[in-house]
C-alpha cells in the first residue's frame, strides 16, 4: 500500500498542482505534519500486531464515514487556514497513516470538508498533493526496513500513475454529492474486507 500511495498521489499530483484550486499554503502546513507523522507511524509499526493495525484502520475509516455524512456549507471566496490546526491534524493523520501504511486520503478528505468547510473540487485538488508528501516519509522507511517487494508491486505502481490523473479529469464533472457518495462506498468495502 505505501508503495501504491506513494506512486499513485505522485502521479496526481503532477495534474493537481495545475489546477486553479491548488493552494500552496494549505499544502506546505498540513504535508508537513504529515510528513513527520508518516515516519514516525511506519517506524512506531513494527511494534504492534496486526490485528492493532487492522483495528486502527477500521477506527479511523470508521471516523472518515461518519465525518463524509456530517453536512456542511463550503466557504466562498479565497479560503483562509489555521495553521497551528492544520500542522497538528497533520501530524497525527500522518502517524495513523504511517502505522496502517495508507496515504491518509481517505481521512483528509472529510477533513478538510467539515472541519475546514472547503469546496469538494479544492479538497480533491490539494489532498492528494498533501497525500504523495505524507506518502514520502512512509514509503521510505517501508523500502528501508526491506518491507515493499518491487517485482510484485510494479504492476500496481504502473497502474496508479496511469490512472490517478485520468481519476482527477474525471473529477471535475462528477457532481460533489456523487463524490462523497464514491469516497464512502471504498471507504465501506476497506472496512468490510478487513473485518472479513
Amino acid at each position: 500500500t505505501s508503495s501504491q500511495v506513494f506512486f499513485s498521489t505522485l502521479s496526481g499530483s503532477l495534474k493537481a498542482r495545475k489546477k486553479t484550486e491548488f493552494s500552496p499554503p494549505l499544502v506546505i502546513y498540513m504535508s508537513g505534519g504529515m510528513i513527520t507523522g508518516s515516519m514516525l507511524g511506519a517506524l512506531l509499526a513494527n511494534l504492534f500486531d496486526t490485528t492493532f493495525v487492522n483495528m486502527t484502520y477500521i477506527i479511523i475509516a470508521s471516523l472518515a464515514l461518519i465525518l463524509m455524512f456530517i453536512k456542511v456549507e463550503s466557504r466562498s471566496g479565497e479560503p483562509s487556514f489555521n495553521k497551528p490546526l492544520l500542522v497538528i491534524i497533520g501530524l497525527f493523520v500522518g502517524i495513523i497513516s504511517g502505522i496502517v501504511g495508507a496515504g491518509g486520503a481517505f481521512i483528509i478528505i472529510p477533513i478538510l470538508l467539515v472541519l475546514f468547510k472547503l469546496p469538494m473540487n479544492t479538497v480533491v485538488a490539494n489532498s492528494i498533493v498533501i497525500a504523495f508528501i505524507s506518502s514520502i516519509g512512509a514509503f521510505i522507511i517501508k523500502l528501508i526496513q526491506g518491507y515493499i517487494p518491487l517485482e510484485d508491486a510494479l504492476f500496481l505502481i504502473i497502474g496508479s500513475i496511469i490512472f490517478a490523473p485520468l481519476g482527477l479529469k474525471l473529477g471535475k464533472k462528477v457532481p460533489s454529492f456523487l463524490q462523497k457518495w464514491i469516497i464512502s462506498i471504498l471507504i465501506i468495502i476497506a472496512i468490510i474486507q478487513i473485518v472479513l
